[in-house]
């Protein structure tokens, strides 16, 4: 059994069975489609749709669009462009690795940590649309990623105690 995650603006979970088409599992509000926004308030984590609207009223603890940083130097001029578009966020250097990590209140998240808690959620609805546990997966990424970047995504499955067959290009 194998999971399809797309970890775009909007994320899809596939599930494929040998014998069997491809279906598309459902999200708690019963959408194929969940936004990729992970949120934190009061010691509580939202994603989808929930983190979206939490992001409206406290943008500062809400995060998206983690594509974008995955795998990225502070220094590069991407990084930039996302601090000008999100002046809400506390965007630190990881003190070893000097890639972008978040600061929130007392906690930091790296970029990967955020990553696998989608993972984990998209794990989450595969696992209940199936009804099986699931622990291996085939992951769609954009065709312009970059070694650093996939390296990123790969320490990012790990996390989630993901085992990934294989990154594949959304192409």
């Amino acid at each position: 059994l194998n999971v399809l995650s797309e970890l775009t603006n909007l994320s899809q979970v596939g599930i494929v069975s040998p014998g069997l088409p491809m279906e598309i599992a459902l999200n708690k509000e019963s959408k194929r489609k969940t936004p990729s926004v992970i949120a934190f308030r009061e010691q509580s984590r939202f994603f989808g749709d929930e983190a979206v609207t939490l992001a409206a009223r406290f943008p500062a603890s809400s995060f998206g669009y983690l594509l974008d940083l995955l795998g990225k130097d502070i220094t590069n001029p991407i990084v930039e462009k996302y601090r000008k578009r999100f002046p809400y966020y506390n965007i630190q250097a990881d003190p070893i690795r000097n890639t972008v990590t978040f600061k929130s209140g007392d906690d930091v998240f790296t970029v990967e940590e955020l990553v696998a808690q989608l993972l984990t959620r998209a794990q989450e609805y595969a696992q209940d649309a199936t009804g099986q546990i699931i622990h291996e997966c085939v992951i769609v990424v954009p065709g312009f990623f970059g070694q650093a970047e996939r390296i990123a995504l790969l320490s990012a499955a790990k996390l989630a105690n993901l085992k990934v067959l294989q990154l594949m290009n959304d192409y």
